[in-house]
C-alpha cells in the first residue's frame, strides 16, 4: 500500500450534483430517491443484484490476490481501484474535471475498472473499448454524450450539474458511444476536439456543455450501445461490502465532505465527514481493504478531482452515512460489453 506523501482531502475541484445550486442536500437526496423508485419500477431487472459468485478457484483471482497482498494490504481485501494497475501495470490517470461534472466524470472511471473485472478477472468473452488511456482508442466511452443524455432524461438544459439516478438510467436505457465511433469523431473534428487528451473528456468546455446540453445526442444515439445491465441500490454498508466482494463499485451522491483525521500505523491517511465543510458532489466506492490491525476502510475515490485521489474511510463512518440517510448510492454491475469474436 502506497503511503500518502500530500493531503489529499485539501484538493479542491468542482462540484456538479443537482441542477438548482439552491436546493438543499435534503431536497436533492429526495429528488434521486424519486426518480429511483420511477427508474426501478420501469426496469426491476436492474434493481436486483445478481448471484454472487465465486472467484477463489479463478488463477487470475489468484494473482490478484498476491498483486493485492505486495500492496500490504490484509488477507480479504478487495480493492477495485487498483484493477487498472494489476492488468496494465499502471493507474489510468485521466485529467481533473473543469466543470461540474462530477455526476460522469467520477463514474466513467468505475465504470472502466467494472469492465476490466468483466474481460480479465471474470473471463466473459467480451472485448475492451478500446487499451489506451486517452486517445480515440480509449478504453473509456466518451463522456460528455453519457452526461448529455442522462441530463436529457432529467429535462436538464443549461448550466451545469445534474442527478446520479438519471445518469444510471442512461446507462441502462442508452448505453454508451466509444471514442473510436466514426460519427463522435466526425463532428469533435469540426469542433476541433480530437486531441487525445480530449477524449474520454474534451478539455475545451464549449465542447464539453454543447453535448451536456443535448446538442448532438440525436446524431449519436443509433450508434450508443453496451448497456448497463445491473445496478442495484446500495442501502447499507453491508450491501456496499458485499458487493465490493463482487466487484461492483457504486456511486455515492451528497452532501458529504471529506477531511483527514489521522494517519494509520500502516502509513497510509485516514480519511472521514469534515463536518465544517459540504460538498455536494458525486464520486464512488471501489472497495476496501484491511489494515495490519484488522480493521476495515472503505476505498472512496474522488479521482476526477485528480489522480490518487482516493480517501481511507473507516467502515464505521461509512456504515453512519447510511444509517443517517444522507448519501445516494447506486452500484454498476453487469455491463454488456461488446461480444468476443471467435478464433474458429
Amino acid at each position: 500500500m502506497s503511503t500518502d506523501t500530500v493531503d489529499i482531502s485539501l484538493v479542491r475541484g468542482p462540484t456538479g450534483w443537482g441542477f438548482d445550486s439552491s436546493d438543499s442536500i435534503d431536497t436533492r437526496l429526495n429528488t434521486e430517491r424519486r426518480k429511483l423508485e420511477v427508474l426501478f419500477n420501469d426496469m426491476p431487472i436492474v434493481a436486483k443484484a445478481r448471484a454472487a459468485k465465486d472467484y477463489t478457484s479463478n488463477p487470475i483471482y489468484e494473482r490478484y490476490i498476491k498483486f493485492v497482498d505486495s500492496l500490504n494490504y490484509g488477507p480479504g481485501s478487495c480493492d477495485l481501484s487498483v484493477i487498472d494497475k494489476f492488468v496494465f501495470g499502471r493507474t489510468f490517470a485521466w485529467l481533473p474535471q473543469k466543470t461540474g461534472s462530477c455526476v460522469i466524470s467520477n463514474t466513467f472511471r468505475p465504470w472502466v475498472r467494472r469492465a476490466l473485472f468483466e474481460i480479465v478477472m471474470d473471463g466473459q468473452a467480451e472485448e475492451f473499448l478500446g487499451k489506451d488511456e486517452f486517445s480515440t482508442k480509449s478504453i473509456s466511452f466518451y463522456a460528455p454524450f453519457s452526461y448529455g443524455c442522462g441530463r436529457r432524461r432529467g429535462k436538464l438544459k443549461g448550466g451545469d450539474g445534474g442527478f446520479c439516478t438519471e445518469q444510471y438510467e442512461s446507462f441502462i436505457k442508452d448505453g454508451v458511444i466509444p471514442c473510436n465511433n466514426g460519427k463522435l469523431n466526425e463532428i469533435l473534428t469540426k469542433l476541433n476536439a480530437v486531441q487525445d487528451k480530449d477524449f474520454p473528456e474534451p478539455q475545451n468546455n464549449d465542447v464539453y456543455r454543447r453535448f451536456q446540453n443535448w446538442e448532438f445526442l440525436d446524431t449519436l444515439l443509433p450508434f450508443a450501445d453496451y448497456r448497463l445491465l445491473e445496478a442495484p441500490e446500495v442501502t447499507s454498508v453491508d450491501v456496499l461490502i458485499e458487493l465490493a466482494k463482487q466487484f461492483k463499485p457504486a456511486s455515492i451522491c451528497s452532501g458529504i465532505a471529506i477531511h483527514k483525521i489521522g494517519k494509520h500505523k500502516d502509513g497510509f491517511d485516514i480519511h472521514a465527514r469534515n463536518p465544517r465543510d459540504s460538498w455536494a458532489h458525486n464520486m464512488s466506492f471501489q472497495g476496501f481493504f484491511y489494515s495490519s490491525d484488522g480493521k476495515m476502510f472503505v476505498r472512496l475515490s474522488n479521482e476526477s478531482w485528480g489522480p490518487g485521489i482516493v480517501y481511507n474511510v473507516p467502515v464505521e463512518e461509512v456504515a453512519r452515512w447510511f444509517s443517517l440517510r444522507d448519501i445516494s448510492s447506486q452500484a454498476i454491475g453487469e455491463i454488456d460489453l461488446p461480444d468476443s469474436v471467435p478464433t474458429i
